[in-house]
């Protein structure tokens, strides 16, 4: 995936790996009860167990990757600007994109609009730098922010805050459990 093929910038690889840990996380507290299906890189879940709902698929052809996408649930994705996220949100499936607002330059940081879990506070004090971003890990924040403003697209797309990860495990699972939200989500993609 592209999105591992960024600089490595001592400053920027620690960001990323946390950043990757973070949404990994997300992703395992998800999988203790919903099946996950991942496209992409096998090492993306590091070195730890893969859990058992989770099925990694590498490669699929794009036949094959439009039944995956067909019979999924939720989409999610980490960057704002794929032509996957948008195909699949005006199909009416509902997506979800995780982003970044928080910034951390030279240890000074911004106050999160959201409470941090204490071990997502730990590992923010860790950081050099924490960027925002629409684009992982490009980042784009700024960048996107005037085409993203005040655009219908946005209506289509569920946005959550990786470091907010209660909050986005809780989205994340109200979508899949809650046909209600699932139903109003596609009725706003038409």
């Amino acid at each position: 995936m592209w999105q591992e093929t960024h600089k490595l910038y001592p400053h920027v690889s620690q960001f990323v790996a946390t950043a990757n840990q973070v949404f990994q996380d997300i992703f395992r507290k998800i999988a203790k009860d919903t099946l996950i299906l991942y496209v992409g890189p096998e090492t993306f879940l590091g070195s730890k167990e893969i859990p058992a709902n989770v099925r990694m698929l590498n490669q699929l052809s794009p036949d094959q990757f439009e039944r995956y996408v067909q019979a999924c649930d939720v989409f999610v994705s980490r960057n704002i600007t794929s032509t996957t996220l948008a195909k699949v949100s005006l199909s009416g499936i509902p997506t979800v994109m995780i982003k970044n607002s928080l910034r951390i330059s030279q240890g000074k940081s911004m106050k999160a609009p959201f409470p941090l879990t204490k071990r997502i506070e730990e590992r923010l004090k860790e950081l050099e730098l924490c960027y925002p971003y629409q684009m992982f890990p490009v980042g784009w924040h700024t960048f996107l922010e005037p085409t993203l403003q005040d655009n219908p697209y946005r209506n289509l797309v569920t946005e959550v805050e990786l470091f907010d990860e209660v909050g986005t495990v809780n989205t994340i699972k109200s979508i899949l459990e809650d046909k209600n939200i699932r139903q109003k989500l596609k009725n706003e993609s038409r």
